[in-house]
């Protein structure tokens, strides 16, 4: 930290601010603390930034004063701001359907065009008559957005619903344009008052309005400058241009490479965010230097990046979001340990668990060899050059790689295993009468576990999946419209459990064709990001497995194909039968090209039924329970009690 000047400290070569929030105050902010980069390394200018800043945050602190002696009343520029973001997301839902949408009709234009008219026609009579609860679902999201606690039925909240709705008539009135093809409009024409910035990090957005009246802080944090793009000099593509066409080609060789192939999916994430943090130029203006940046990037994203459709956020935003998050709750616990409240053995030990976990070694170095490829398709392919690819030998060294998994925490698949199969099966999604369950989450782990079947081989099956073959009652996986299977040898027939049986999923089935549904299972959607069904029930499966208190990172929906392989192990069924009803490959000579058909399907059927688990099946009359035979480990003592 620089001497004489409180607050600024260098992260790297850059000089840092940050203030801790008053005390009386905190329950207000969502962190404990300010912090900005003041973007430069100097530190005479860092100095000056940091005497303006602290004087916007003093005047920001005694309005927030202010507010919380008011009871927290929003300012009219923060409500005006709200409506805008209401507004602009609207637009944005608009912009990317129409996106997405095939080539139509001129009648069909005019519809939707009129559609539009017709919604603003109708927010304008709700807020004639004061009737605003279609506007509620929007306004919610828009407060969750900017991080307001505002209880909605408050005087702030009913004012806010007018000030939404004002904004959905406006995007309406856009849309209505766009849908005719008009663009001269943009959500900017709204509010004549800038919509929320957020120059410092962590304070609540309803108060920003209040710094408007204080000199900009400067190069802290800059407004957007458009700026004329300058005139295309290079003969070379731009580097999109160049992904696509990689894109393009690959999809005439590989079936994983069409538009809803899990390739060209993950390729586009890792053009998505190289141009995110160097700009679609042309390919041969970029530099090693950049291709390393992009790798120390790409190093600090979080595991779990890209599971989310709904995280809008840059490789930039995302990474300071995420360090400062970091860096935020570790000075806490610094805090804690020079206050003597926690030992130095305790720090260590709270501080490796506030670590965000982030990428692994192999996810990072896919997204380099996927811009490296991009960077060897168009010398080669497009140019026909031989230019030395800038991302040529970029990579992690081995010392970062150990570093990397040292820092991951155990990430093998497990089976389940007997115990912990009772203690899911016996959480509350099992529990009671079982009779009328027709849901995913009930269904799904039970046809799993008994069947071996694949998290979106269980999803997608239709109700004609479900059928006799030889006498044998069988769950049929097939390819079809709607479905995605891993392998040619993923196509099966697997005879139906007689535990699964007599939970009544015969007359599930016939209740869903009775009711005239293709889908087995109409609880479930897929997700935006991977366009499949396991992606929202997988998230789905692990909330309820946190709640239940059943929650195990190495024990997963999957890992109950691996129970289900074990324990047909245990009971001495042949390898190459496994294979079969898992649907794995078979390379054996004797058991595949000269034995292609396998078991007949009540011998498959008889293995099947050798699974056991030990869960039982209660029926009385039209109630249907399941329980359990004591475990072997609990036989001793039952027996001595």
């Amino acid at each position: 930290m620089m001497r004489g000047t409180l607050g600024l400290y260098r992260r790297g070569i850059i000089f840092w601010w940050r203030r801790r929030i008053p005390k009386r105050l905190e329950s207000f902010f969502p962190t404990s603390g300010i912090r900005v980069s003041t973007r430069t390394h100097l530190s005479a200018v860092a100095a000056n930034r940091a005497a303006r800043l602290r004087v916007v945050t003093d005047a920001l602190f005694e309005e927030v004063e202010r507010l919380m002696f008011q009871g927290l009343s929003l300012t009219p520029g923060a409500m005006q701001a709200i409506a805008a973001d209401i507004m602009r997301d609207a637009l944005e839902v608009a912009e990317r359907e129409r996106a997405l949408r095939p080539a139509r009709e001129p009648a069909e234009a005019d519809a939707a065009a009129a559609a539009e008219r017709a919604k603003a026609e109708i927010l304008r009579e709700c807020l004639r008559l004061g009737r605003l609860e279609h506007v509620r679902q929007p306004l919610v999201a828009a407060l969750a957005r900017a991080g307001l606690p505002v209880d909605i039925n408050s005087d702030d909240g009913k004012a806010l619903h007018r000030w939404a709705a004002r904004g959905l008539i406006q995007a309406a009135a856009i849309n209505e344009k766009r849908e005719n093809g008009i663009y001269e409009e943009d959500a900017s024409a709204f509010v004549p008052v800038p919509t929320i910035p957020t120059p410092i990090v962590g304070v609540p957005a309803a108060v920003f309005p209040i710094a408007r009246a204080i000199p900009a802080v400067g190069p802290v944090s800059p407004e957007p400058v458009a700026e004329e793009t300058p005139p295309r000099t290079s003969r070379w593509p731009l580097f999109s241009e160049a992904a696509a066409a990689l894109a393009a080609e690959a999809a005439t060789r590989l079936k994983s490479w069409t538009d809803k192939g899990d390739m060209v999916r993950k390729h586009d994430a890792s053009v998505r965010l190289f141009l995110e943090a160097f700009g679609d130029r042309s390919v041969d203006t970029y530099t090693r230097g950049e291709v390393r940046q992009f790798l120390s990037l790409v190093r600090r994203l979080p595991n779990n990046h890209g599971k989310s459709s709904r995280d809008r956020r840059t490789i930039l935003e995302i990474v300071e979001d995420l360090d400062n998050a970091e860096k935020d709750k570790i000075e806490q616990l610094e805090q804690l340990r020079d206050e003597g409240r926690i030992d130095r053995k305790e720090f260590a030990l709270q501080r490796d668990k506030v670590r965000i976990p982030r990428l692994s070694p192999t996810t990072i170095g896919l997204h380099i060899q996927r811009i490296h490829a991009v960077f060897d398709f168009a010398a080669e392919e497009i140019m026909k050059t031989e230019r030395i690819n800038p991302a040529k030998g970029v990579k992690l060294s081995r010392t970062e790689i150990e570093e990397i998994k040292a820092s991951i925490p155990p990430t093998e698949r497990l089976a389940w295993g007997p115990e912990n199969l009772r203690r899911l099966f016996s959480t509350t999604a099992f529990s009671g009468s079982l009779a009328d369950r027709t849901d995913s989450l009930f269904w799904a782990p039970i046809l799993s576990v008994f069947h071996g079947f694949r998290e979106e081989e269980t999803l997608q099956l239709y109700t004609s999946d479900i059928e006799r073959v030889d006498g044998v009652p069988c769950i049929r996986i097939r390819r079809g419209p709607g479905k995605k299977l891993k392998t040619g040898s993923s196509v099966r027939d697997v005879p139906i459990h007689k535990h699964v049986i007599e939970l009544g999923f015969l007359e599930f089935v016939e209740r869903r064709k009775a009711e005239g549904s293709q889908w087995l299972f109409t609880d479930i959607d897929r997700g935006m990001s991977s366009d499949s069904l396991s992606e929202i029930f997988s998230k789905r499966f692990s909330h309820y497995r946190f709640r239940q208190g059943v929650y195990d990172p190495q024990r997963d929906f999957h890992s109950l194909r691996k129970d289900f392989n074990v324990e047909l192990k245990g009971k001495g069924v042949p390898w190459s039968s496994r294979k079969r009803l898992l649907g794995h490959v078979i390379e054996d000579m004797t058991d595949g090209p000269y034995d292609p058909t396998g078991d007949s399907m009540r011998v498959l059927k008889e293995y099947v039924d050798r699974l056991d688990f030990g869960l039982r099946v209660r029926r009385s009359g039209t109630e249907v329970s399941i329980y359990f035979e004591p475990s072997a480990d609990a036989l001793p003592q039952a027996e001595a009690a």
